[in-house]
């Protein structure tokens, strides 16, 4: 059976490290049918947008839209409404300042069939930044899926709500080598 994969990426004034991950994404060596859709997290200026809209040769799928309101839990929740729509069996998350080797995707779902995983994180741990995720388990959920105006943490929101609802997760082991484009702390949008 050949695997589905639809690959969300929220991004907000950062064409150039947007340019870099779906470059990376671009080389994925998969067999798996894979999916972009990114999320610009900046309705005036949409660089993310614009950015998408020029890449007519790009070699997978690539979608973009516009999500509206400000905030990584509210880009998070419009990839993931929109990605459910696509019927994918499965949804990576990754952010724009990443950069994935080119067997991401392939380790990940190997990773996911061999434990039977609800969620798979690929790197930094209560971090939404390098997920592969089952669509049934989000359709399990009530949106939002994460939670603008969670005490936690818009991330570990998410991920105390999945282990409360006794949702399979792993980790991959050893994680996945993920360079980040950028160095220092990571902001919000």
């Amino acid at each position: 059976m050949i695997d589905s994969v639809v690959i969300c990426v929220p991004t907000c004034k950062r064409p150039k490290m947007l340019q870099r991950l779906l470059d990376a994404i671009a080389a994925q060596q998969t067999s798996a049918v894979l999916s972009v859709l990114v999320a610009d997290n900046d309705a005036e200026t949409r660089d993310g947008l614009n950015l998408c809209l020029s890449m007519e040769d790009y070699p997978w799928p690539l979608t973009a839209v516009v999500a509206p309101h400000r905030g990584i839990a509210q880009v998070r929740n419009v990839l993931i409404e929109y990605a459910l729509l696509t019927g994918a069996p499965f949804i990576a998350m990754i952010d724009d300042d990443q950069c994935p080797p080119k067997d991401w995707i392939d380790s990940l779902l190997k990773t996911a069939h061999a434990t039977g995983a609800d969620l798979l994180q690929g790197s930094m741990p209560q971090d939404a930044g390098n997920l592969l995720m089952r669509r049934t388990m989000l359709e399990g959920m009530t949106a939002p899926w994460f939670d603008p105006q969670s005490a936690l943490g818009q991330d570990q929101g998410f991920f105390v709500r999945l282990r409360q609802a006794a949702r399979r997760l792993a980790r991959r082991d050893p994680p996945s080598p993920m360079a980040q484009a950028f160095q220092g702390r990571r902001i919000s949008y």
